[in-house]
C-alpha cells in the first residue's frame, strides 16, 4: 500500500547532492527508512521535480512515481 504522492516544486542545490546519479531518463532517486519498516522514495526529476511516496518497499515506490510521471499527475 502506497500513501499520496507528494509534489515539491525545484530542489534546492544543497539536497540534489544526496541523490543517486541520474538514471537513464534523467531521473536521481534516495530512498529513506520510515516508521512501521516502510520506506519514503524520493525522486528528482531531469528538469529539478521533487516528488516523493511513503511505500512498503523502495520497488513499489518507485514504481508508483514512475506511473505519476507517466500519467501526469
Amino acid at each position: 500500500m502506497t500513501k499520496a504522492t507528494e509534489k515539491t516544486e525545484v530542489v534546492a542545490p544543497e539536497v540534489d547532492a544526496d541523490y543517486g546519479k541520474p538514471d537513464t531518463n534523467g531521473n536521481r532517486w534516495r530512498t529513506e527508512p520510515v516508521d512501521g519498516g516502510r520506506v519514503r522514495v524520493h525522486l528528482i526529476t531531469e528538469d529539478g521535480q521533487g516528488l516523493s511516496v511513503q511505500a512498503d518497499t523502495e520497488a513499489k515506490g518507485k514504481e508508483t512515481l514512475r506511473d505519476q510521471l507517466k500519467g501526469g499527475n
